[in-house]
């Protein structure tokens, strides 16, 4: 429906009272005229304008009265399409009843027990992630050798895992971790930034192929050699001679087969990795690497 716009308000008349009383001054005034001889024109006109000052001041004299605001306009219902109660249009099968959610269906389900809600696990990844890389950004030091330890220990528990079926040597699990604490991590962290240093931050492919090259040529053999000295003197307890004759025997059997990983994860590193995070990408890589040194150690 549509409304007319509202009228504008008409001025209420002044009260009935008010009137009378106006109207008895002026019949009593009149009266007293009538019974005055005439006065010369000058006196006549005095009296009327006195009489219109009085009649004005009867006015001012006059109670105030409240003018009465015109009444809203009421406001166009809007259309329900939900049938009234009752009707034969509620009644019709063709409009059946909104359907209304039972308490138990809008009740959350609870979690399985020992299982956490979903998007709790995702959630919990995200904080720890961002707790680290805070602490990548404040102490990447202390950040990056923590992190070499507790791979270089993860690696030495799936070693002895698969050969022996479980941890039989904790000790030597702790070595390895220290070996991580020690070296890996914060040699990785030096060579990086002396890296990035000696080839200007550059990162076109031509430059990433000599920055591959001159690492798979100086700390790539430094490392393994650094790691075949720690397994033979710490882990399993010989003597220089015995570590001579391995190194003459195995070396360069090891470092042709870590030419084999480590200049594709160094291409990978360097073009794609950025600074911050490349010693971590290396753990990585040598969780796996450190896992063959060690079972080869082993044999």
């Amino acid at each position: 429906r549509s409304s007319a716009p509202p009228s504008p308000p008409e001025p209420t008349p002044p009260p009935p009272s008010s009137l009378r009383q106006q109207a008895t001054a002026e019949e009593a005034d009149a009266r007293v005229e009538q019974t005055q001889p005439p006065l010369p024109l000058p006196q006549r006109q005095e009296q009327q304008q006195r009489r219109q000052e009085l009649k004005s001041a009867r006015h001012r004299a006059a109670p105030p009265h409240t003018p009465i605001a015109p009444a809203a306009a009421p406001r166009p219902r809007a259309r329900s399409n939900v049938p009234r109660s009752g009707s034969a249009e509620m009644a019709s099968p063709s409009h059946p009843p909104p359907p209304t959610a039972s308490p138990a269906a809008t009740a959350v389900a609870p979690c399985p027990a020992g299982r956490p809600p979903a998007g709790f696990r995702p959630v919990l990844l995200q904080l720890a992630w961002s707790r680290y890389l805070g602490q990548l950004q404040q102490r990447p030091l202390r950040t990056k050798a923590l992190t070499a330890a507790a791979i270089a220990a993860t690696s030495d528990v799936i070693a002895q895992s698969l050969l022996a079926g479980r941890v039989t040597n904790p000790r030597r699990t702790l070595a390895v971790a220290v070996y991580g604490f020690l070296w890996n991590g914060p040699s990785a962290h030096f060579w990086q930034k002396f890296i990035e240093v000696l080839f200007q931050g550059k990162s076109d492919i031509q430059t990433v192929m000599r920055k591959v090259l001159f690492d798979q040529v100086t700390y790539g053999p430094l490392c393994n050699l650094m790691f075949m000295s720690f397994a033979t003197l710490v882990l399993e307890g010989r003597g220089l001679a015995d570590l001579g004759a391995k190194l003459k025997r195995d070396y360069w059997t090891v470092q042709l087969k870590g030419w084999r990983l480590w200049p594709v994860a160094a291409l990978i590193n360097y073009k794609f990795v950025p600074l911050k995070l490349r010693v971590l990408f290396i753990n990585v890589v040598a969780l796996i690497w450190s896992t063959f040194l060690l079972l080869s150690s082993r044999k």
